[in-house]
């Protein structure tokens, strides 16, 4: 178990897998772990590149503080983590929360960064979000892992999944007692405060923005918006809910890869 502590004094638990010569950093949505990525850092080790994976403050092994959370200090926690290991250049691919995190990492650090993968995210917050949003805020408050498992399974999977693959979805409901409250309601009203909407016009490297036809928290009309600001965007949709790294993470693995190797048209 590896931890780096931040300038500011937060233990950030943090994995490296591989040992290529390309780096891919996969950042977390907001309730996942490193773990969440299982299956996209296998798939990325075995091709050849090395990868980055941690938990932002408030998740998983890193430190959970009262107060202090903005995507900002992601970005800032990001970067000193990147240095640490001694990483100039780098792929960001982050998933819903991990996908804001990585538009506003490359528009403070474009220069470092070679490509983009954004995930079912938005990069804007208008008022359909918000109320959603403030769903997720009430069932923390109510301090029920039961109840925010509730509220968000019907928001991150789709009802195909859910169906099909109900006893996996029941599986989680644990995992949702481990949520620290606090730091996730921080985390929400964090991403709720950042609007980036005509800011992207200044990321040129290429981009890759995965939609999923399901997504209910994320609708694909938020990817095609921030595809529209991006010179060199390229959009594509799945058939899934918005947890697509584990509804199709084959068809996301060979999306990525492919991006990765210039072959998305």
């Amino acid at each position: 178990m590896a931890y780096f502590t931040t300038t500011d004094g937060i233990k950030i638990y943090y994995e490296v897998e591989g040992e290529g010569e390309k780096t891919v950093v996969l950042l977390n949505g907001i309730t996942m772990n490193t773990v969440g990525w299982r299956l996209q850092a296998e798939y990325l080790r075995n091709l050849g590149y090395k990868v980055v994976l941690h938990d932002m403050r408030g998740q998983g092994q890193s430190d959970k503080p009262r107060t202090g959370y903005s995507i900002d200090r992601h970005v800032s926690d990001l970067k000193e983590l990147l240095d640490y290991l001694g990483i100039n250049t780098f792929t960001l691919a982050g998933i819903s929360y991990g996908g804001k995190v990585a538009l506003a990492t490359a528009l403070a650090f474009s220069e470092q960064v070679e490509k983009l993968v954004i995930l079912n995210s938005s990069h804007t917050v208008d008022k359909a979000l918000r109320l959603r949003a403030d769903r997720w805020i009430l069932a923390a408050r109510l301090k029920s892992g039961r109840f925010l498992w509730q509220v968000m399974i019907p928001d991150i999977f789709s009802d195909e999944f859910i169906n099909n693959s109900f006893s996996f979805i029941s599986s989680l409901a644990p995992n949702f007692e481990l949520v620290d409250m606090v730091a996730f309601e921080e985390m929400i009203k964090a991403f709720l405060r950042l609007d980036l909407r005509g800011k992207l016009s200044k990321l040129t490297m290429p981009t890759l923005v995965v939609a999923s036809t399901h997504d209910r928290f994320f609708p694909p009309r938020y990817s095609k918006l921030i595809v529209e600001e991006l010179p060199n965007g390229k959009y594509a949709e799945v058939e899934s809910g918005h947890v697509s790294i584990w509804e199709k993470p084959g068809e996301i693995n060979v999306l990525v890869s492919n991006f990765l190797k210039g072959e998305v048209k």
